[in-house]
């Protein structure tokens, strides 16, 4: 059975298709059957149904 994961860089391009992309973004996830979480650049978690992200523009580098 394959696992489906989804990395920071694809959710950050799902929530801004249009960028931009050269600005830090804070990445949070909740997940109805696990832990929820957070993502940085290069990270990924695996999905699962019902998983809702949080994507807004960070004021951190």
């Amino acid at each position: 059975m394959t696992q489906k994961r989804i990395s920071y860089e694809e959710v950050v391009r799902l929530a801004f298709p249009q960028g931009p992309f050269d600005v830090t973004y804070s990445v949070d996830y909740a997940n109805e059957h696990g832990k929820d979480g957070t993502l940085s650049k290069g990270q990924d978690t695996k999905v699962h149904n019902g998983m809702h992200f949080n994507v807004i523009k960070s004021n951190r580098s």
